[in-house]
């Protein structure tokens, strides 16, 4: 496909082979020298800015820390699900 959308996976599927790859890197904590060809590959800047792009066609916006703080924000408060007694407490309370 010419258009430049992912055929199949997504970011997170990146996500995970640059963990996995890194995993097994000898020198896992030296980024990635573009001269000598040495360090860790998933540090390198091209991979990082292609996983960027694969998310900027997804529609995904911040780190995960951020994208899961903007859906805890977003979500429904639940107060009629907690004003209601639980099990637990009423047993407590019968004893």
């Amino acid at each position: 496909d010419v258009s430049g959308q992912p055929l199949s996976g997504s970011h997170h599927t990146l996500d995970y082979y640059k963990k996995a790859i890194s995993s097994f890197v000898p020198q896992r904590d030296k980024s990635w020298d573009t001269v000598t060809q040495q360090g860790n590959p998933t540090r390198a800047r091209s991979v990082n800015d292609f996983v960027r792009q694969i998310r900027a066609l997804e529609g995904v916006e911040g780190s995960s820390k951020k994208r899961k703080m903007k859906v805890n924000n977003e979500t429904p408060s639940k107060q009629s699900a907690s004003s209601t007694p639980t099990a637990s407490s009423t047993a407590k309370k019968a004893r």
